[in-house]
């Protein structure tokens, strides 16, 4: 099913858990793109124009990386940035009737952590333990607030497969169950 991006109202802005083609991004960080106007497809040009352009002062790991900069916590990144569309080809994968499912193709835009590098620290400074101990509180609290919120749910993708090594990786594990469930056990 194809429709129209125009015919659907899609307004993204802040914090927000955004899914692009197969690709989730966000995860509870505002999702930025860097030149929408160089995408080749129209399609998804329009799309990615919605989204708010990268500021200037998010940088990737790469960037601080070779201005001699790391970020403080490198899991817990202040935005992401999609990238440029990517034609994935999905194999198909056996069935329990002994036939294989279609193989399809799928654009993504794959996500990409940036960081604010007004609190990047020198690449060569290793964290003390008053350092650690802030950026774990800091992670609790994130989580406590995360729970907190009454629209809060969680994603559970459990997946059953092929662990044998000679299995291609994309075939070793097909979905089995999604569940969305609130942050009080209640399925939704």
């Amino acid at each position: 099913m194809f429709v129209e991006f125009d015919a659907v109202p899609f307004r993204p802005a802040g914090e927000q858990h955004v899914v692009c083609g197969a690709t989730p991004a966000g995860f509870g960080a505002p999702v930025y793109v860097d030149g929408p106007e160089t995408q080749p497809h129209d399609v998804f040009r329009r799309l990615l124009e919605r989204y708010p352009r990268l500021p200037k002062g998010l940088k990737s790991a790469d960037e601080l990386k070779a201005a001699g900069l790391r970020a403080s916590n490198l899991f817990r990144p202040d935005a992401y940035v999609l990238g440029s569309s990517q034609l994935v080809t999905i194999p198909g994968v056996p069935t329990g009737t002994g036939r294989t499912t279609q193989a399809w193709e799928e654009t993504v835009h794959p996500p990409s952590p940036v960081y604010r590098a007004d609190k990047a620290v020198p690449f060569s400074t290793r964290p003390h333990a008053d350092e650690a101990q802030a950026v774990r509180r800091e992670a609790i609290r994130w989580a406590q607030d995360v729970l907190d919120d009454p629209d809060t749910v969680i994603l559970a993708v459990s997946a059953i497969g092929s662990p044998a090594p000679s299995t291609p990786p994309l075939e070793r594990a097909v979905p089995y169950e999604i569940a969305l469930t609130s942050t009080s056990g209640r399925k939704r």
